[in-house]
């Protein structure tokens, strides 16, 4: 048994009344209704997932299988700035655009409608969440690129104080992603009064994971110190070829503040790999006013020209052919992405999970929309089968996608031999262009 207090593993009886633990110990002499012998194996209490994102699918299925099959008994929803509550103005705007995707329709705005909403669904899980600080900014003031004034300031205090008063477990920042990264530590120390007057909890998707990391994680010990309240760096990391090793500092960082008394600690997934949306490789000034904002400065050739003037986050480089990629496939943090405005195939979205090059190349017919169907994607020209499969074969060198070509090969094969298909189809189906 492990009781998840720390105490080594010991061989011990469970005895469970009501659906709650009775019992622990020697329990060989008492009686039982149902006895179920787990001799070689663990026992522990359920899991809890400190970073979960299933704030709106829960509600759609609420025995969160996905949860359940890994023993996960307790989600903490409201992470990285973003929350299903409390919803204000803008705020609600955004979240019923999500909601429509599930034919969903709220039935709240406070953060107490909201639990009270969940728990008429019946979730199979303990659930509990933040208050996203991109939530509150979009419910007093819009996605608005600017700081919040003395009553727009207050206005959000408040109306986290009263979500932690209803059960909100603490306050959430997206500091990559608008409108919480616009807040600056002042703001959010500001905020996290009352955090800690509550003896809540603030976690962070700091300001950059990657050359930046350091300073990042500075900000946020700087925001626990002045505000007193309890730090959570959310799934720490160093991303980029370039930054890896910067988490030997980072974490030093982390215990040298521990040492000296704050109380900070940071959580980390057992995976090398990552995922986001694509607008976070849009700088925050295009996000100004929100998504149907950008969406409509996106249009204009002027803005999608000084995006790539900027590097798009040091993260995407353009080019005028697929011939100009060579320079760059040695380089760190560009990913490999397909044209398709569908969206990512899967052999690609794998070329990003292993951080591969990306690199997006002005294609006649396709240059237009480069930013809206794929800012960090590699685009080669409409029927160059050879640029493509060469570009692949170069990009594709990592282990774990060798298997994946060789699958798409497979496919490919199949497809030709059983269904004859000319190769603008058999690149649509199999390549997702």
């Amino acid at each position: 048994m492990v009781d998840g207090t720390g105490a080594p593993p010991a061989r011990a009886d469970v005895a469970i009344r009501g659906g709650r633990v009775a019992a622990v110990g020697d329990l060989g002499g008492e009686r039982a209704a149902r006895t179920l012998d787990v001799t070689g194996r663990a026992v522990t209490p359920g899991f809890i997932d400190i970073h979960a994102h299933s704030d709106e699918a829960m509600l759609v299925n609420g025995a969160l299988e996905s949860a359940l099959h890994m023993g996960v008994t307790t989600v903490v929803n409201g992470n990285c700035g973003g929350s299903s509550a409390p919803v204000f103005g803008s705020a609600t705007d955004e979240l019923d655009r999500e909601l429509a995707r599930f034919e969903l329709a709220r039935s709240w705005n406070t953060f107490a409608e909201y639990a009270a909403a969940v728990e008429r669904s019946g979730v199979a899980v303990n659930v509990c969440s933040f208050v996203g600080h991109g939530t509150l900014r979009a419910s007093v003031m819009g996605a608005a690129a600017r700081a919040p004034s003395a009553t727009e300031l207050a206005a959000m205090g408040a109306l986290l104080d009263r979500s932690l008063e209803e059960g909100a477990i603490g306050l959430s920042s997206g500091l990559i992603y608008p409108p919480s990264a616009y807040g600056d530590t002042a703001e959010l120390a500001s905020l996290c009064g009352a955090v800690r007057e509550r003896g809540a909890l603030y976690a962070s998707h700091i300001r950059n994971e990657g050359p930046r990391l350091l300073e990042a994680v500075e900000e946020n010990l700087e925001i626990g110190r002045r505000s007193g309240a309890r730090v959570q760096l959310s799934h720490h990391k160093a991303a980029g070829r370039r930054s890896w090793g910067l988490v030997r500092e980072s974490t030093a960082l982390v215990e040298r503040a521990r040492a000296d008394g704050q109380d900070v600690a940071a959580d980390q997934y057992p995976y090398a790999a990552s995922s986001t949306g694509l607008a976070v490789v849009v700088p925050n000034w295009v996000h100004d006013g929100g998504p149907l904002a950008m969406c409509e400065r996106l249009r204009d050739p002027a803005v999608r020209a000084r995006i790539a003037a900027e590097g798009v986050a040091d993260r995407v480089i353009f080019v005028e052919r697929a011939a100009d990629i060579s320079p760059y496939l040695q380089a760190s943090d560009i990913f490999a992405v397909p044209s398709s405005r569908e969206g990512l195939s899967n052999a690609l979205l794998e070329a990003m999970s292993c951080g591969l090059p990306c690199v997006a190349a002005a294609i006649p017919g396709v240059t237009d929309s480069v930013i809206e169907a794929g800012i960090n994607g590699f685009i080669v020209p409409a029927g160059d089968d050879r640029a493509l499969a060469a570009t692949l074969a170069r990009l594709l060198g990592d282990a774990a996608l060798y298997h994946l070509t060789a699958l798409l090969v497979l496919c490919a094969v199949i497809v030709v031999v059983i269904v004859p298909l000319d190769m603008r189809l058999l690149r649509r189906r199999v390549l997702g262009e």
